[in-house]
């Protein structure tokens, strides 16, 4: 019986220390760690509005449409794994990626100008039109942070293919 009731004891005991707040030398109590998921629950306020225009040959519709890439780097290649895709049915529509865990983040637009594209099946086509978001006045894509109200706007013609 004593063992049983040693063993409860020490039971609570140890609950209680890990539930009790932690104090410091000074009397003061210090502040619990972080939960586990607190690294997660910062990313959901990331968010990534995109509004894409293509203006090369071909109309763009649930058939022909764009597909929206998040990547963590400025290359593309057949062994690039995007962070995030979302598809866009209509010339001028927006796609919105949230909870973007990821800064920064490299926004690649393609359009699927034969309609036989499959992107869960692997890469676009070579000679597939593509177009980076890219800063005013330059060739190169630029970093995008993504954030509470961060919005971009990215036009291409599709003058850049992919694999090409």
């Amino acid at each position: 019986m004593m063992r049983v009731l040693s063993t409860i004891t020490l039971a609570c005991f140890t609950a209680f220390s890990a539930a009790a707040p932690a104090q410091t030398g000074g009397g003061q109590t210090a502040k619990p760690p972080a939960p586990q998921g607190a690294a997660t629950t910062a990313a959901a306020g990331q968010n990534l509005s995109v509004t894409v225009k293509y203006t090369g040959k071909g109309v763009v519709d649930a058939s022909h449409d764009l597909l929206i890439a998040l990547l963590p780097t400025a290359t593309v290649s057949s062994d690039s794994r995007p962070l995030a895709m979302l598809p866009v049915t209509k010339n001028g529509g927006v796609v919105t990626f949230t909870n973007v865990s990821t800064s920064p983040v490299y926004v690649l637009a393609v359009y699927d100008d034969k309609g036989t594209w499959d992107p869960q099946a692997g890469p676009p086509p070579a000679g597939t039109p593509m177009g980076w978001y890219m800063a005013a006045k330059t060739s190169v894509p630029a970093p995008v942070k993504p954030g509470a109200k961060a919005t971009i706007a990215l036009t291409f013609d599709g003058s850049k293919k992919f694999g090409q």
